[in-house]
């Protein structure tokens, strides 16, 4: 009896530990065009699709994984890049410090995306940044990161639920 208890409470113990790397889980999904999107769940088998997965840690810098999936669900990020660009570059390092999961559409050399980049922006100017609605042309990280907490994204120096 005492060995089944044993068992069972290993069970639920472990159950504990292994959820909530499972919601730390992203996957790293590279389109034919050169797009980036991070997803929940792995890109069905295409040939033209290379999709990575992408496992991450709180690092104390933001919420529940739950509350990170809802947010980005209502106000999802979008860049927009062109090879050889160091504010997209910084633009990206900076989101992925953050561990905020957002698409990346390379708009040179692909004409839906630069007619995209031009709807949201008026313009083909990259970087631009979009927060749900929000266009945000070129990479400023006081910006970024002042409309990113507007969004509900957790930010540096905000205060988590762990803390």
């Amino acid at each position: 009896m005492v060995a089944k208890r044993n068992i069972l409470l290993a069970i639920v113990i472990s159950t504990l530990y292994i959820a909530p790397s499972e919601a730390a889980r992203l996957y790293k999904v590279v389109d034919e065009f050169g797009n980036v999107s991070y997803q929940a769940r792995p890109a069905p088998l295409d040939p033209g699709v290379i999709t990575e997965e992408k496992n991450f840690g709180d690092g104390g810098q933001r919420t529940s994984n739950n509350s990170l999936a809802q947010i980005a669900r209502k106000n999802p990020v979008v860049i927009y890049t062109a090879p050889n660009c160091n504010s997209c570059d910084n633009a990206r390092k900076f989101l992925d410090n953050l561990n905020i999961p957002y698409t990346d559409k390379n708009a040179q050399g692909n004409d839906e995306v630069s007619e995209e980049l031009r709807r949201v922006s008026g313009g083909l100017t990259v970087p631009v940044i979009t927060i749900g609605k929000k266009a945000l042309v070129g990479f400023t990280k006081p910006w970024l990161e002042s409309e990113l907490e507007k969004a509900g994204y957790p930010v540096p120096g905000e205060k988590t639920a762990q803390q």
